[in-house]
């Protein structure tokens, strides 16, 4: 039986147990995993990670992991001390970074060792074919096993301190394998990097055999130990070379490994020039650098052929890509050379064109009637909204209820439906709830492609997600990504409709007043901000955030009357409509016993005899009341008595 519980035990981290008794999770090798994905069963080998989609056999893994994969071919596990794949885990050394990376002991050197002299002893006749010289063998202590009959290779450090045997693969094809534990992925010869001239061209191919035949024939060369379909993360000790060459075999796996690993090399050395060169195509498969330098040809005419080859190598340039992560890439020559699209309206000076809008307001201001007129109003095609002129002919608008659920949506539909002339069912469709608190994100996203709308209301913000907590960045950010994926993936408009904190009404139309202000200011594209005031049905609207059209602070009256709403005119002078009839009541009766002309003092006095405040508070008052109509501020602490009161002011028709 299979010992696979070893094999993975030996390169998984962070092992447990996994449903039933076969089944184990752990961290995955290729790749950073902290929520551990890597699955593996130990009764048939089989793994699966479920984040980078690493999958196979047991075979498999250890081939991926630089071991003999034979054993786990044919159901024969060898559980010998002197086995070179029996390296226990908990011998392994473990730097701080997380990197498996230990020296060999004594007695792998040793072996190694004995394994170098084994060939220099019988070079002719073990390299008999091949094109190597011992200088090349000297420079890095390639030896020979007489045991298992194949070519070792010393895999170091920069500074030459051995960390793995790589025994190569056989004759017969079977997989190269080395020390259990040791065969990580590494750049070799890594200790003689530092000794090439780097003005001179570096060959990168494919497998050491190839890298002492180069070294043999006076180039320098380096590749990567784990074979063609991966290399080092940490590619910068090459960065100092002005050209390096890839010199990939002539099959479909180095085709695209040269591919990659070009990519990569560019990106980490900027300044070299990087080439992939291409064996002709009537070369055999597999073909590659020792195959060429065996050939029964002069070796002048070898090393020119050879050349040629590398000079028919093509210069890598990285494509600059469309987006990194979450960045759009635009370069200046493409901004130069492109116009950029208009920016549009829906409903001029009220809402534009594919925009992150927010409708934001106080509690009572008939904002969610009015986000649904504006919705109702572009499906029915409506030429004006409150005086506004509707661009599109038709706008399909999908209105997303979060707070009062079917009924009460359903009334309000038919009351502002029968101030129109109705046309529009098929472009307004409506999605309900009341109640539940959760994140409505990807039922929203499930309702677009039945709906395909234009145009998306939210209302409300706060009732659309299972964030609690408007006032911490973390989460209010959670819902601007959510919201942001709708305009990003399919274009559309969306118009959030939001909450000013409670109290403060005498703040007006500060944008600082809705929950998560900073955020959301940030995100925002567009922003209108609508209160209510002291006249019944009379609400104040503004726009107070604008990206990519002008706007002024012009503040509109607007009237509602019957469910539908009137844009009065434009608003001078606002603050005494936010004032309470309550607070007016006690500025009265504070005036009425001042003099015609008073101080502060006076003021005061009057106060304290009509309210059981402090000073702080009398001040206050004096200083919004000397704001409205009720009072003039003459001079210096000097005031005189107006007693215009503001139910004076008339914004009927």
């Amino acid at each position: 039986m299979n010992d696979y519980l070893t094999l993975y035990q030996n390169h998984i981290d962070k092992i447990k147990p996994a449903g039933s008794n076969d089944q184990y999770i752990g961290s995955c090798l290729k790749h950073e995993d902290k929520n551990p994905s890597f699955t593996f069963n130990t009764e048939s080998g089989l793994f699966h990670c479920f984040s980078c989609e690493f999958s196979g056999n047991a075979y498999q893994f250890a081939q991926s992991v630089g071991i003999n994969p034979k054993p786990y071919r044919n159901g024969t596990f060898p559980l010998t001390e002197s086995h070179p794949n029996q390296v226990s885990k908990n011998k392994r050394k473990v730097v701080k970074s997380g990197i498996r990376e230990m020296f060999l002991n004594e007695l792998d050197k040793k072996q190694a060792f004995s394994y170098y002299k084994q060939l220099l002893e019988n070079f002719d006749e073990l390299t008999k074919g091949l094109t190597w010289n011992i200088e090349a063998v000297n420079k890095t202590f390639t030896g020979y096993d007489p045991e298992t009959k194949r070519f070792t290779f010393l895999h170091t450090d920069i500074n030459g301190k051995a960390l793995n045997v790589k025994w190569h693969k056989s004759k017969t094809g079977e997989q190269p394998f080395s020390i259990k534990g040791h065969g990580a992925c590494r750049l070799y010869p890594l200790n003689l990097l530092k000794d090439y001239n780097h003005d001179l061209p570096l060959i990168f191919c494919e497998g050491e055999k190839d890298v002492i035949t180069l070294l043999s024939r006076g180039f320098q060369a380096v590749t990567s130990t784990t074979g063609v379909e991966n290399y080092p993360k940490d590619l910068t000790p090459l960065k100092r070379f002005k050209n390096i060459t890839i010199v990939y075999d002539h099959d479909k796996a180095g085709a695209v490994g040269s591919v990659k690993l070009a990519k990569a090399l560019k990106q980490q050395s900027p300044e070299s020039e990087i080439i992939i060169t291409s064996w002709e195509n009537d070369a055999p498969e597999k073909w590659d650098i020792s195959d060429h330098f065996q050939q029964k040809k002069d070796m002048g005419k070898l090393l020119d052929e050879f050349d040629e080859l590398l000079a028919s190598g093509k210069i890598i340039t990285l494509k600059i890509p469309k987006k990194i992560g979450v960045f759009t890439i635009m370069t200046g020559k493409e901004a130069s050379n492109t116009t950029p699209p208009q920016s549009e309206w829906l409903i001029e000076n009220v809402l534009p064109k594919k925009f992150n809008s927010l409708l934001a307001g106080t509690t009572g201001s008939k904002k969610s009637l009015y986000a649904m007129e504006l919705g109702m109003s572009l499906a029915n095609g409506e030429k004006y909204f409150c005086g506004n002129r509707i661009i599109p002919l038709t706008t399909n608008v999908m209105y997303v209820d979060t707070e009062i659920g079917k009924d009460e949506t359903h009334r309000r539909y038919k009351s502002i439906k029968n101030q129109m002339h109705w046309r529009g069912d098929k472009n307004f469709n409506m999605l309900t709830k009341s109640g539940t608190i959760e994140d409505v994100w990807d039922n929203v996203h499930e309702a677009y492609t039945y709906f395909k709308p234009q145009l998306i209301i939210f209302d409300s913000l706060y009732n659309s997600t299972s964030v609690g907590d408007f006032s911490r960045a973390d989460q209010i950010q959670k819902v601007i990504n959510s919201l942001n994926q709708y305009k990003e993936r399919y274009g559309v408009t969306v118009l959030a409709i939001h909450h000013f904190n409670k109290g403060g009404n005498e703040l007006g139309l500060d944008i600082d007043r809705m929950t998560g202000a900073a955020q959301l200011k940030n995100w925002v594209e567009w922003c209108t901000i609508m209160v209510k005031t002291n006249e019944p049905d009379f609400n104040l609207w503004t726009v107070a955030k604008s990206r990519g059209f002008a706007h002024d602070e012009t503040i509109i009256g607007l009237k509602w009357d019957n469910y539908k709403f009137k844009a009065m005119g434009v608003i001078d002078d606002y603050k005494p409509l936010l004032i309470s009839s309550e607070k007016k009541k006690k500025w009265q009766a504070v005036i009425e016993d001042c003099p015609e002309k008073f101080n502060s003092e006076e003021w005061l006095n009057v106060f304290f005899t009509k309210q059981n405040l402090s000073e702080r508070t009398g001040r206050q008052w004096l200083k919004e009341c000397s704001n409205t109509p009720m009072l003039e501020k003459i001079g210096h602490n000097s005031y005189k008595k107006k007693l215009k009161l503001l139910n004076d002011y008339n914004h009927e028709d």
